[in-house]
């Protein structure tokens, strides 16, 4: 698991150029020393192992960080579950990223499918809280419900998350 500012979580999407709105979250930024944010977070992240600095500055993610970036740069699609902090989980090629806000910090790991699966069996049918916003990539469809309107374990509930469950599980086409 690595864990970022929300700062560093901001300049990471934007190095590698990830807009997705439902990957961000709210920080707070100086506009006049934005480079200089920039340079101390890029500097942070050469003492954490996580980059390498070609001879032009350009950015290099070292193997063990490039599993998680290529999850963020080849997004199948994203499940948002906001509760009392939010978690997101990104459907990659290969695995999923599991992203938590924990007060100031974005927390990141890399699960497999069936952690995920057995996580909102254990969690979203049997205790639905919060509310979940879904979104195929590929298609930008996109679902949300607020999961405080149901009640735990009823068929309402099953159809709800069956909706969210197929835009988040069904294959995207590379074209």
């Amino acid at each position: 698991m690595r864990s970022f500012s929300k700062k560093e979580w901001y300049f990471l999407l934007k190095s590698i150029g990830c807009d997705e709105e439902m990957l961000s979250f709210p920080v707070t930024l100086d506009q006049n020393k934005t480079l200089e944010e920039y340079v101390s977070v890029r500097d942070q992240w050469l003492k954490d192992d996580l980059i390498d600095l070609d001879f032009d500055g350009t950015i290099h993610c070292l193997p063990s960080f490039a599993r998680e970036i290529y999850n963020l740069t080849n997004t199948g699609s994203i499940f948002k579950w906001d509760k009392e902090n939010t978690e997101i989980y990104i459907r990659g090629p290969v695995d999923v990223l599991l992203i938590k806000e924990q007060d100031d910090t974005i927390e990141i790991q890399t699960i497999r499918n069936i952690e995920m699966v057995e996580l909102f069996k254990d969690s979203l049918y049997t205790g639905p809280s919060g509310k979940i916003h879904t979104k195929r990539i590929s298609d930008n469809l996109e679902a949300e419900s607020d999961l405080t309107m149901y009640k735990a374990e009823t068929d309402e509930l099953a159809e709800v998350l069956a909706k969210h469950m197929n835009l988040l599980f069904e294959e995207w086409k590379d074209e």
